[in-house]
Formats: structure tokens, C-alpha cells, sequence
């Protein structure tokens, strides 16, 4: 990892406060933050280089200051987006919880206002009103995960016809506004692991919290869970980047001692543990997070297979020339030659993440009859 990017990184969220950088290396470095779409983090970390003195180009620095300013409205779009997809749920009956993006930011806000943090689509987990109330109990849950879905679909079908949809979600594009509707959150391959998983998803579903920007999002307890899951499924699928990595640091930053331990007994009983301590050493190696904040000893080993990963694949694996196709997401577009791509691309996961590689190969060819069975684009 380029080392002059790592202290950049660093500066940008407040764990180091000097760099030892020539400014020849200024264009690279922006071509990187770029790659892993974190170019409203690293920005930060210019304005504060600038500030020590360090020669900035002028041209890319001005650059740099539009695209800031760009991400700036583009998450303010995003958040009334937000807004207005929830209570266009709620309108149609479905209580609702704004996963990653927009509740993630609020996380970023709170640590460093400057910190701008590059927007995607709105994900939204939907639930049909009166099948998990606030104040009800996992037990009381009157639907299973496979008929939520399908009440979830034909609403969602009835309004645009053919949604292409998946295990986890489907595409519902409205008004202008690209929405992902999640039945569940995530999930995973093996079947015993991805059923606690649901449970620990649907137990955790009361506990959303309402924003002052009038939408809810999910506990802390929740998204340390999640956000790992959500890296895990990216490793296996199109690919993941730092900016999904960073968004686990804002998470652990913003948690408790009790809401960690927690979090990583759950972890280690759906075949985390490895994942985890990989993670773990990223948060240290690549953003300098204190040794308190971690969930568990950091492995270099795996830390440093997935970071080698991520700095060749770039934000969801966009960058990654091994593996060029017509869609670089198995799970979106699951054929005979996707399948054999799949089994090439994480072949070399094998020996970090047996369990998951293994499961993968039935899942997906499951998934696919499972679609067809029911007539889902």
C-alpha cells in the first residue's frame, strides 16, 4: 500500500499530524482516492497539508475542491431522497430503515463535519406494518423472511412491472431516485450460518432509530454486525474498497467496549472470526485506529491478502482488470460462465474463508433455480 496514501489517509481523519510526502506524488495520490471513491476524505487531508506548508499543485487542488463540493450536494440529495422514500413507504403500508449510506454519514458528521462521504443509491429495508411492530418481540413475528418477500415483490412489481430481483433485494427505480428494497439486510452462504443471521436481523429490526432528517437507521449494535457482513458479501462478489472499510472504522469509532464484545461473540458464530481479525489489522495498518477500539488481535496474514485485494480492485472491484465482464456481480447475473468467473475469482479465498467459498458454489446455483421458479428477472 502506497505509503504516502496511508499518512494522507491518516491525516484526513485525524490519526496523524504530519506527512512526509514530495509533492510530485500529489497526482497519484488523487488517482488512488479516486479509485476507491474516497475523494471527500482525502480532501480534508489536503486542505490540512496545505496548511503545514507542503506545495499543493493549484490546478489539482481546485480539481479536488470541486469534486469535494460536487459529493457535498450529492449527499444532501441523497438524505432528501431518504426522506421522501420513507415516507413513500410508510404512505404504502411498510415501516422502513435506511441501511449503509446516508446513516453511515451521519457517523462520518459526527466526527469530523468536514468529512464528506461519497453517496451511492438509497438502500431501504422494508417491513409490512403489523408483521414485527416496535414493540413486539422476535416470536411474534407473524411472516417468514420467504413470505415478507413476496409481499414486499408484488407491490413493488405492481408499480414497476419486472423489477430485477435477487436473494436480498430488488431494484425499484422511482421518480429519478435508484432504490435498492431490501427484504433482508444481507445474508450468508452457509445455510445454518445465514439462519442466525436473520434472526439476529429481524430481533435487531425494533431497535432502528429515528434521524432528525426523517428517516430511521439501524443500531449501533446492528451496523457492526452488518457493515462487516456487507465487506464479506463484496469480498466474494464484485469486490470491496477502502471506503466500505472506512465506513467499519466510523462504526467502531462511534461504539461502546460492551457494544464490541458483543458484536464479536455473535461474530464467531457465523464464521466471522477469520474475516473479523483480517479486518481488524486493515483498521489498524491502513487508518490507525487505537488498539481499544478493535474487536478481536488483528491477523496480518488475512489483513493483508484483503488489502491487497482491495487496492487492486478499487470501490466494489470497478478497477479490477482480472476480471472484466458485463456485470461485475455474480449475484446480480448468475450464469453458467458467471458461475465459472465466481469459482476462479475467489478460488484464492479458499484457504481464509473455507466455509463461505465452499457454500457459495450450491448457493448460487440454488439461487438461480430459485429465481426462475418464480419468474424473477
Amino acid at each position: 500500500m502506497n505509503t504516502s496514501f496511508v499518512q494522507l489517509l491518516q491525516i484526513s481523519i485525524g490519526n496523524k499530524n504530519s506527512i512526509d510526502l514530495q509533492t510530485k506524488n500529489w497526482p497519484q495520490l488523487f488517482e488512488i482516492s479516486n479509485k476507491q471513491s474516497i475523494l471527500g476524505i482525502t480532501y480534508v487531508g489536503l486542505v490540512k497539508t496545505k496548511k503545514m506548508g507542503i506545495f499543493v499543485n493549484p490546478i489539482l487542488f481546485t480539481k479536488w475542491y470541486g469534486l469535494y463540493e460536487s459529493l457535498k450536494k450529492r449527499n444532501e440529495i441523497v438524505e432528501e431522497d431518504c426522506r421522501w422514500v420513507t415516507q413513500y413507504f410508510e404512505e404504502k403500508g411498510f415501516n422502513s430503515c435506511i441501511l449503509k449510506g446516508q446513516g453511515l454519514y451521519l457517523l462520518y458528521q459526527k466526527t469530523d463535519a468536514q468529512l464528506v462521504r461519497t453517496a451511492g443509491d438509497v438502500d431501504i429495508w422494508l417491513m409490512p406494518k403489523g408483521i414485527i411492530g416496535e414493540n413486539k418481540s422476535n416470536s411474534e413475528n407473524k411472516y417468514s423472511l420467504s413470505k415478507r418477500r413476496i409481499e414486499i415483490f408484488r407491490f413493488c412489481n405492481s408499480i414497476i412491472p419486472n423489477c430485477h430481483t435477487i436473494y436480498h433485494h430488488l431494484d425499484f427505480p422511482i421518480e429519478g431516485k435508484n432504490v435498492e428494497v431490501h427484504f433482508t439486510p444481507s445474508w450468508m452462504f452457509c445455510p445454518w450460518h445465514n439462519n442466525r443471521l436473520q434472526k439476529f436481523f429481524e430481533k435487531e429490526w425494533s431497535n432502528r432509530v429515528l434521524t432528525e432528517k426523517g428517516f430511521y437507521v439501524p443500531s449501533t449494535d446492528f451496523n457492526i454486525v452488518y457493515i462487516l457482513i456487507h465487506i464479506y458479501r463484496h469480498i466474494f462478489d464484485e469486490g470491496v474498497g477502502l471506503r466500505q472499510l472506512l465506513d467499519y472504522y466510523f462504526v467502531l469509532k462511534n461504539s461502546t467496549e460492551e457494544q464490541r464484545l458483543k458484536a464479536y461473540a455473535f461474530l464467531q458464530t457465523i464464521g466471522m472470526n477469520r474475516l473479523t481479525k483480517g479486518v481488524m489489522w486493515i483498521m489498524q495498518e491502513a487508518f490507525a485506529m487505537e488498539s481499544s477500539y478493535l474487536l478481536c488481535v488483528p491477523d496480518e496474514r488475512i489483513g493483508k491478502k484483503i488489502l491487497t485485494e482491495v487496492m487492486i480492485g478499487g470501490n466494489f472491484g470497478h478497477s479490477d482488470e482480472r476480471y472484466k465482464h458485463k456485470n461485475n456481480s455474480i449475484t446480480n447475473n448468475i450464469g453458467a460462465e458467471n458461475l465459472f468467473l465466481h469459482i476462479q475469482r475467489n478460488i484464492k479465498y479458499l484457504r481464509y474463508f473455507p466455509s463461505e467459498v465452499v457454500w457459495s458454489v450450491p448457493f448460487y446455483v440454488w439461487h438461480y433455480f430459485w429465481r426462475k421458479k418464480n419468474g424473477w428477472r
